[in-house]
């Protein structure tokens, strides 16, 4: 059996799930704007993705958020791939969620986006933070302590 990968559709999920990286990252380098609040979860699928945050963000620091998320793409960051044990997961790692484990001894993959910020992760990446292109930051909804914050990255010509 031949099996062949579909480079445009894995280059736009690489795009997407390393754009939802550089969000939360954005989101966490506004703590005068957006303090006390915490990456939980994240979507990256085409005409879905989010990124949720346990805590309340005001839908007026949108284009504060725009802004922060726009200067990570522009910085063209190298993104790196470690494999970490919990210790630095917790150390190094923007959010290591709450039941997260990994078995004495071992390590798990984490992507670093350098000088940003880190994720356990397993997901596909572009090479650098200028790779996702242009990412459009989207609905902000708010619901019983949480913040949803969508987004979309524009298609590259």
């Amino acid at each position: 059996m031949k099996q062949e990968i579909d480079g445009q559709k894995r280059l736009l999920y690489s795009r997407i799930h390393t754009a939802g990286h550089i969000l939360g990252l954005a989101v966490g380098q506004l703590p005068d704007l957006i303090p006390d609040v915490v990456d939980t979860k994240a979507q990256h699928y085409p005409d879905a993705a989010y990124v949720e945050f346990k805590g309340f963000i005001d839908g007026k620091h949108k284009d504060a958020i725009q802004a922060q998320t726009d200067e990570l793409v522009k910085q063209k960051l190298p993104v790196k791939l470690h494999w970490w044990d919990m210790d630095e997961l917790k150390e190094k790692c923007a959010a290591v969620l709450e039941g997260f484990e990994i078995p004495e001894g071992e390590k798990a993959r984490a992507v670093e986006i350098v000088g940003a910020g880190a994720y356990p992760c397993g997901g596909t990446h572009v090479e650098d933070s200028s790779g996702v292109g242009k990412i459009m930051v989207g609905k902000i909804k708010r619901s019983k302590g949480m913040t949803k914050i969508s987004y979309t990255v524009v298609p590259n010509e």
